[in-house]
């Protein structure tokens, strides 16, 4: 074994620079925002910070969990049988949202640590945050438009 190779930087100025978002910032998405616009920013940072691709797909997988229960329990609110009313699922889907942010902040966070370590940049989260939670207030929009027409036929 060349023992010279060992102390040579791995990494040199021309490799990829990535400047990601603050982690702890996703907490204002989630309780704003909510499951869609927190899975998504999620994602895109967990993609950047290079966490394994199927603990990604699980966290997407308990956001559509998430998401798959408030219409549910949204369906039994306008089939005349409430379960809840709407401010208490409101408030449940909002606490569901910050544990599912919690859980991404526990994967994220080790390798979120890393890189601000090695001097990684932090960019504002701002603008992306407004972008997704407008895709996801649309989003939701349109299925409880779908909830409310299946409701209206069965």
């Amino acid at each position: 074994m060349n023992k010279e190779k060992l102390f040579t930087a791995s990494l040199s100025e021309d490799d990829e620079k990535v400047e990601i978002h603050d982690i702890r910032r996703l907490f204002y998405v989630a309780f704003f925002g909510g499951v869609i616009p927190l899975v998504g920013l999620a994602a895109k940072l967990a993609r950047q910070l290079k966490v394994d691709r199927k603990t990604i797909m699980l966290l997407a997988a308990l956001g559509a969990v998430i998401l798959i229960g408030k219409y549910a329990i949204a369906f039994t609110l306008f089939d005349g049988q409430p379960i809840m009313d709407r401010r208490t699922l409101s408030w449940i889907y909002k606490a569901g949202s910050c544990l599912l942010y919690l859980a991404c902040y526990k994967v994220m966070k080790e390798k979120f640590a890393i890189h601000i370590g090695l001097g990684g940049e932090i960019k504002p989260i701002l603008w992306d945050a407004l972008a997704w939670i407008l895709a996801g207030t649309l989003a939701e929009a349109g299925i409880a438009m779908f909830v409310s027409w299946l409701a209206s036929i069965l």
